[in-house]
């Protein structure tokens, strides 16, 4: 029987399982290349930089589709297993508490926010830049990042349990990540703690949006006992939901939001 940390990974098609197959495909691509490259003495070695996302803009505007592409290329072997792993971890607790759907949208804004903030500091921050050359922005952690900073604000409080150290809450595991992207912002790969900071402070933002489930509602009389019925059978109908996956898959699949709402129910009829 598999862990339950590994339940997501295994379970199927999924567009978790896709991101990561396709993060490393696409190292393995580059390092292939690159390799063939020194051994035949070809000048295709630095071909990945056409899919990077550059620091010049006179090199982005001809090569657009890097804003996006960046996110899956590594050059490096110890920053590519680092990303890995904080992909997959960060990515499972993600989903322990949030829906597969939400995650990948926020990957996208997550991988666009960084590279837009990358961009722009070399444009009006070019002093971080000042002891490199030829910068390119290239990983994935910009992607991760934003499922930090959401889960920060949203599920602070909670605990994950991790190796060495035990239970830690999911904010002070943001707390770090903020003060060590801060601290080596004006050192070596400014562009990617910029891209981290800027991609986490999305996160954070997204995190603090409240749904307004009323829209438009007519003012008239009879308004309120619409709205409470709605509302009535909208609740029972999410609780059935609920308890068809507790019967199909177990207590431990629900979302941290979905357990509150079983719990809300039960002290409610305990009352009663």
């Amino acid at each position: 029987m598999l862990p339950q940390n590994l339940k997501y990974f295994f379970r199927g098609n999924s567009s978790f399982e896709r991101l990561i197959a396709s993060v490393v495909i696409a190292t393995a691509i580059i390092w292939v290349f690159y390799f063939l490259a020194l051994l035949f003495d070809l000048p295709t070695g630095h071909w990945w930089r056409y899919f990077a996302l550059p620091g010049s803009w006179q090199i982005f505007i001809k090569q657009p589709w890097s804003l996006v592409t960046y996110a899956w290329i590594h050059t490096g072997l110890i920053g590519f297993f680092i990303n890995l792993l904080l992909l997959y971890y960060l990515g499972n607790i993600f989903l322990t508490y949030e829906d597969e759907k939400k995650m990948m949208s926020l990957f996208a804004v997550g991988i666009l926010t960084g590279a837009m903030a990358f961009l722009l500091s070399i444009k009006y921050l070019p002093f971080f830049y000042k002891d490199e050359t030829n910068v390119y922005l290239t990983g994935i952690s910009a992607g991760y990042m934003i499922w930090l900073a959401y889960l920060g604000r949203k599920y602070g409080d909670y605990s994950v349990t991790l190796r060495l150290m035990g239970d830690v809450k999911i904010k002070h595991i943001f707390l770090f990540f903020i003060v060590l992207d801060l601290l080596l912002l004006n050192t070596a790969n400014s562009g990617g703690h910029i891209a981290h900071l800027a991609s986490m402070l999305a996160g954070w933002l997204l995190a603090g949006k409240k749904r307004r489930i009323f829209s438009s509602e007519k003012k008239t009389g009879s308004s309120h006992h619409k709205i409470y019925d709605n509302l009535k059978t909208s609740s029972e109908k999410r609780l059935d939901k609920i308890l068809d996956k507790i019967n199909r898959s177990g207590f431990e699949s629900l979302t941290a939001e979905e357990k509150e709402i079983l719990y809300r129910e039960s002290e409610r009829n305990s009352r009663n």
